[in-house]
């Protein structure tokens, strides 16, 4: 199923220096920002879009030049790759409900994958800083809304994230659903080693080592929306007090 995937473990030494040198690069960079004028910032903003756009068409040409390139592990359906889209548009729209969809639901899901990286399609250099700089990024977009563009969620705006969420789960169902009965016959794989579309891993379980997987499918979906559901509360609870203290 995941014929390139490769994990890197939590605290290795690996571990250690991708994500130092991701975060420190994203801080410097903020520091930087927070000194800019609005005009410079709004340029910044279009030409980060354009960028992540860019760098997404790279990743797949890329894939296709070196082989891994595969229907059911490349196109945009996992929730971080939904997302990645999602800071394309809120950099050039600034949309009140895509900030907050990113602060509720791509920053942790950015966060566990930076604590458990899974790398689905090798792990040479180019894989490695793409699967950094991607993730980094998706983790630090909603700090750079919140530091930079100054933006701030909504009250219950976590709870109307994470129904979003419900949605983007069932057309992901679908997608993976529609996949697997035109490549392989069937809908739901019989085991965990059949090939399979996988995307937001809803048929079959990440193989990187995550606390909040727990048993087998379905049961490590419902393990999932509950993390997902606890993150999101948390992550609102600051501004919910700080709205109360004002």
């Amino acid at each position: 199923m995941f014929l390139f995937s490769t994990t890197i473990s939590i605290f290795s030494n690996e571990w250690v220096l991708y994500n130092t040198i991701t975060f420190f690069s994203i801080f410097i960079l903020f520091s930087f920002l927070k000194k800019c004028s609005s005009t410079y910032i709004e340029n910044f903003n279009k030409k980060l879009a354009i960028f992540f756009f860019i760098e997404f068409i790279f990743f797949n040409g890329y894939q296709l030049i070196d082989g891994t390139w595969s229907l059911t592990e490349s196109l945009p359906f996992h929730l971080c790759s939904l997302m990645w889209f999602n800071s394309i548009y809120l950099l050039l729209y600034k949309k009140q409900w895509s900030f907050e969809l990113m602060l509720f639901i791509g920053m942790p899901a950015a966060f566990h994958s930076l604590l458990t990286p899974q790398l689905n399609h090798g792990n040479n250099a180019f894989y490695i800083f793409d699967f950094f700089f991607s993730h980094g990024w998706l983790f630090a977009i909603s700090f750079y809304c919140i530091y930079i563009l100054n933006m701030k969620p909504r009250y219950f705006s976590w709870w109307y994230s994470f129904l979003k969420l419900q949605d983007i789960i069932a057309l992901v169902f679908i997608v993976n659903f529609t996949i697997n009965i035109f490549s392989y016959g069937y809908i739901i794989p019989q085991s965990e080693l059949a090939e399979t579309s996988n995307y937001m891993y809803l048929l079959s379980p990440p193989i990187a080592d995550n606390p909040f997987v727990l048993g087998p499918w379905p049961n490590y979906l419902l393990g999932l929306l509950l993390a997902t559901f606890l993150h999101s509360v948390i992550i609102y609870f600051p501004f919910y007090y700080y709205k109360k203290l004002k």
